[in-house]
């Protein structure tokens, strides 16, 4: 089962059963400076990692828009919390301003229901 994730998907609990693939696609502009920092907790280890990040631009104009992507697969049973800033790593401090942030929760079992 392929299960695809964006901005919509924001705050949800996804369930899907063990093989699955994850697909999350967030909207970016890597040359604005802001980049999204993914942060993943998981119980019991249940995704892998099987593209850290990826940007897919929306067209070949140099500094455009487009996506990150990040994909995993379903390795067992368990579930795992993604929280995601889109923010620029290089201001720090107090009033760091994060522009976007994402969470969603995964429920890995061997039953499929969304």
């Amino acid at each position: 089962m392929q299960i695809f994730m964006d901005e919509a998907d924001d705050f949800s609990v996804i369930h899907c059963p063990v093989g699955s693939m994850i697909f999350l696609s967030l909207k970016a502009k890597p040359s604005t400076g802001y980049l999204w920092e993914m942060d993943v907790r998981m119980q019991d280890d249940p995704l892998e990692a099987t593209t850290v990040e990826g940007f897919v631009s929306n067209d070949t104009t140099i500094g455009s828009g487009g996506s990150m992507v990040w994909i995993w697969e379903a390795k067992k049973i368990g579930y795992a919390t993604i929280n995601a800033t889109h923010a620029r790593p290089f201001e720090q401090g107090i009033h760091a301003p994060i522009l976007r942030r994402f969470r969603a929760t995964i429920l890995v079992s061997d039953v499929s229901k969304r």
